[in-house]
């Protein structure tokens, strides 16, 4: 038996103790699946906790009263005696799945409008990058010839890198 990464040599009620020596007492609910019979490492620790504390936080999700889901959920997260960091990923995963329901239900209830949307940003981004590349292909064509580094064969971009210093200083001041 194990508890994540350390031997169980035995429990008792809810002490358990380990094969290094040391015990720990635990609450019974998390004995209820804390307990493996092979070694965890931390991520299947981490989604052992998530998938038997999940279910029983959604549900008492219900109702208007925050105020008396929050209590709610803090006892349960108590019952549990989970740590900090076990905490924060249960509120992660529970707006990750928030977002993920949110995000379902206007893709199945706005789909059409979405899909047009996103073609239409991809046309705007087609058209954008042709005029963007149209201007500055203009631009460092006018640079080169003011600077002398203009070269027909060369790309525009060269155009630029070529400049010397001293066609700088000599142009400017």
């Amino acid at each position: 038996m194990f508890i994540w990464e350390k031997s169980v040599e035995r429990i008792e009620w809810t002490t358990v103790y380990f094969t290094s020596g040391e015990q720990k007492e635990y609450t019974e609910k998390a004995l209820q699946y804390i307990v493996t019979d092979e070694l965890q490492d931390p991520t299947a620790y981490r989604n052992i906790i998530l998938d038997n504390v999940m279910p029983e936080v959604k549900a008492l999700i219900v109702g208007d009263d925050i105020v008396k889901i929050v209590w709610d959920i803090m006892k349960l997260l108590e019952d549990h005696d989970l740590t900090n960091a076990e905490v924060q990923n249960i509120i992660d995963r529970l707006l990750s799945e928030i977002a993920k329901d949110h995000n379902d239900y206007i893709e199945e209830h706005l789909g059409d409008v979405i899909a047009k949307f996103k073609l239409e940003t991809e046309k705007y981004k087609e058209v954008k990058a042709v005029l963007t590349d149209s201007y500055e292909q203009g631009l460092f064509l006018a640079i080169g010839k003011a600077f002398g580094t203009y070269k027909e064969w060369e790309p525009a971009s060269y155009f630029l890198d070529n400049i010397r210093i001293s066609d700088l200083r000599n142009k400017i001041i």
